[in-house]
């Protein structure tokens, strides 16, 4: 395992991020309506061992229990050393690689998909639309 993944591992494990929690709910949601969506990408050396992917998506799911709002995603990557914030914007379902896709599908508005790989390393998403008031 090299240094720097090694040194991006350690740095989530240490990372604690005090949230607090909001309500989400994805009733009556339209699958084809435009979806705001924002990423961490925990980047991962191409054909990453079993150990490294476990230790990741171990990291990835404390990550995704401690976020509530896309505000929060700049700041923690910026405490998480190599990992990358991107705001992917309000994209179409359809226009959404599989992946991305079918996890974003299963997240309500608000709430953090289930952390998935990629080619580009581990990816949590989030939708940044509102929840609905209830």
């Amino acid at each position: 395992m090299s240094d720097r993944v090694t040194s991006l591992l350690r740095n989530l494990c240490l990372a604690s991020v005090a949230l607090a929690p909001i309500a989400a709910d994805a009733q009556d949601a339209d699958p084809d309506a435009p979806i705001p969506l924002g990423r961490l990408l925990i980047p991962l050396p191409p054909n990453p061992d079993a150990m490294l992917k476990d230790r990741a998506m171990t990291l990835a799911n404390n990550i995704k229990a401690q976020l509530h709002s896309c505000a929060e995603l700049p700041a923690v990557a910026m405490q998480l050393q190599g990992t990358v914030y991107t705001k992917l914007g309000t994209l179409n379902p359809k226009e959404l690689s599989p992946e991305l896709r079918a996890a974003v599908s299963k997240a309500g508005p608000g709430e953090v998909a289930e952390p998935f790989f990629s080619l580009a390393g581990l990816e949590i998403v989030m939708r940044c639309d509102e929840a609905p008031r209830r």
